[in-house]
């Protein structure tokens, strides 16, 4: 296929899209999946068999009374609190690149126009091009570098892999098993 400069593969960046949407979508299923085992089961998940019979208490009244109306990360930090084990620091790996991960997603998927956005914009666009990792779309497309740069093939493998370094650092420290290590390592590498 011959792509012109300044045509956007739309397919390309809706893949990138995807990746990025996806890897958000998986921090989240497994912060609010451990939550709901805590409140369902307690200790006879096994998601949660690590976990001390306080800190499953402590997720469970934090699950149920509050419904966790938090932040994803938030609700990462707030176990980790609960369990009693350092928190990930504010500004450093793996807390700063997820972050910049999920405000990706929120600026794809629940964009707010504002009129004063171009400087709020390439201050994030600043912070996700210096992202360990982050590789920006080598396709020959023109400017804006937002999205036309930002989102290609290295976008899509920076959110997956950010996405997993999160979790499994979380799973660490909390001590959790890496349960969905089974499903992932029954699919073909791409």
């Amino acid at each position: 296929m011959l792509l012109q400069l300044n045509t956007p593969d739309i397919e390309h960046r809706t893949l990138a899209i995807s990746a990025v949407t996806s890897a958000v979508s998986f921090l989240e299923a497994l912060v609010n999946e451990t939550y709901q085992d805590a409140a369902d089961h307690g200790h006879g998940s096994s998601r949660i068999a690590g976990l001390s019979e306080s800190t499953v208490a402590k997720m469970q009244g934090a699950w149920r009374v509050a419904e966790m109306q938090m932040r994803t990360l938030d609700k990462f930090q707030t176990a980790l609190e609960f369990a009693n084990v350092p928190m990930f620091t504010e500004g450093e790996s793996p807390l700063q690149p997820t972050s910049t991960l999920v405000k990706l997603r929120n600026l794809l998927i629940h964009p707010k126009p504002k009129w004063d956005s171009v400087d709020g914009l390439d201050k994030f666009c600043s912070r996700l091009s210096t992202s360990e990792g982050f590789v920006e779309n080598q396709q020959p497309i023109g400017m804006p570098w937002f999205p036309n740069k930002a989102l290609g093939a290295g976008c899509a493998d920076w959110a997956c892999k950010t996405s997993r370094s999160f979790a499994e650092g979380w799973l660490d420290r909390i001590s959790i098993p890496r349960i969905y290590e089974t499903d992932l390592a029954g699919f073909p590498e791409p």
